[in-house]
């Protein structure tokens, strides 16, 4: 296989040519834009689900304490 070899006055050339292409190339970036959003959503949604199981279970702690009471007032009664 033979490499073309490139002067050092024709690589100064190209650079300003070569940051232009990466300036307009988006193809990457819109990937790494995706899997942040992705990655942002399923945090919220991790935190959603903490958050909603903390209130479940405080409901069904309320629920078993109000039917201990009432089972009593009844045994009581």
């Amino acid at each position: 296989m033979g490499s073309v070899m490139i002067s050092s006055a024709e690589k100064t050339r190209l650079i300003p040519h070569r940051i232009t292409q990466l300036k307009l190339c988006t193809s990457g970036a819109t990937a790494v834009e995706y899997g942040l959003l992705a990655g942002l959503i399923a945090v919220g949604i991790a935190g959603g689900i903490g958050v909603l199981a903390d209130l479940v279970n405080g409901i069904f702690e309320m629920l078993g304490e109000t039917t201990t009471t009432v089972s009593q007032n009844i045994d009581a009664g």
